[in-house]
């Protein structure tokens, strides 16, 4: 699944803000384990106005971007980085769990005398 992310750019007081209209993205128990404890990595925490994107960055620490929140060009574009970066890292743990997953689901039948 890819990650969406829509934002609105609005000027208040002559300032370029961004602010978050709406994201999609999978949560943490959605991603695989060895995702999480290693940064980069994101993922959505709660439903609806409440929800927000959780981002942990290896130089940044941890960020987010939030619902009714406004945000600089600079912020939002390290914000952006380092989900890219995470996207990558996913899909990097994705095609190594295919490859290592592959032929493993199905029956197994055991005879034993």
């Amino acid at each position: 699944m890819s990650i969406e992310i829509e934002l609105r750019g609005k000027v208040i007081r002559g300032v370029k803000l961004y602010e978050l209209v709406a994201f999609k993205m999978l949560k943490e128990e959605e991603l695989p384990e060895q995702y999480a404890k290693a940064a980069p990595y994101t993922h959505k925490i709660g439903e609806g106005e409440n929800s927000y994107i959780y981002i942990v960055s290896k130089d940044r620490g941890f960020l987010s971007i939030r619902f009714c929140e406004l945000y600089t060009p600079q912020e939002m574009e390290a914000r952006i980085e380092t989900i890219k970066l995470a996207g990558k890292r996913l899909q990097k743990i994705n095609a190594e769990l295919a490859k290592e997953n592959e032929g493993w689901e199905g029956s197994l039948h055991t005879i034993i005398i």
